[in-house]
């Protein structure tokens, strides 16, 4: 297990396994292979000493997490890799600076704490994990629900299946107006 004193570069396999924190429009959310050697270290954001977790009462060890900052000026990318008891991955995000728009991750490798680089880090794996996690279930339970309904069509167009859920009839509209009562 790593040590929170340990050195600012991480110890990386050559070839690892990364996705784009927010892929692009009708692609899904898949792993890619990244290949290390490629990419250059911006800076580093170890968790550093014990420090209180809220929910117990206990310390967070040094050794819980490890996040690194990398960029691939090539490609226009910007990283955050993550280390954790898990394994380990990359978060990737692409440079939008033609469009204007400045990279929270590039922000976060010119934070002077360390502590503040991780507990920034820290976020930005949560909600990207967590949203990835909830978008798979929603898709999950949307499809188990049209299925028990028996709304799922599959169809056969050129070779190749698809499936569509069927849209449910609209409710109807309830009246606002009470109307004569039938007795």
């Amino acid at each position: 297990m790593a040590h929170w004193n340990q050195r600012p570069l991480p110890v990386m396999h050559s070839i690892e396994q990364g996705r784009f924190c927010a892929p692009d429009y009708d692609f899904p959310l898949c792993d890619i292979e990244i290949h290390t050697s490629e990419w250059r270290h911006l800076a580093s954001a170890r968790f550093g000493p014990a420090r209180k977790c809220h929910a117990l009462s206990a310390y967070w060890s040094g050794d819980c997490y490890r996040y690194d900052l990398f960029d691939h000026p090539d490609h226009q990318w910007i990283a955050i890799r993550w280390w954790n008891g898990a394994g380990e991955g990359w978060l990737i995000d692409r440079w939008k600076d033609d469009r204007g728009e400045q990279s929270l991750v590039r922000h976060i490798t010119h934070l002077p704490s360390e502590t503040m680089r991780w507990d920034f880090c820290h976020f930005l794996y949560e909600t990207a994990i967590r949203s990835a996690r909830a978008g798979t279930l929603t898709g999950e339970k949307r499809y188990r629900e049209a299925f028990l309904e028996g709304r799922l069509k599959i169809r056969r167009t050129q070779g190749k299946r698809t499936v569509k859920i069927e849209l449910r009839p609209p409710a109807p509209f309830p009246s606002l107006v009470p109307g004569p009562s039938k007795t």
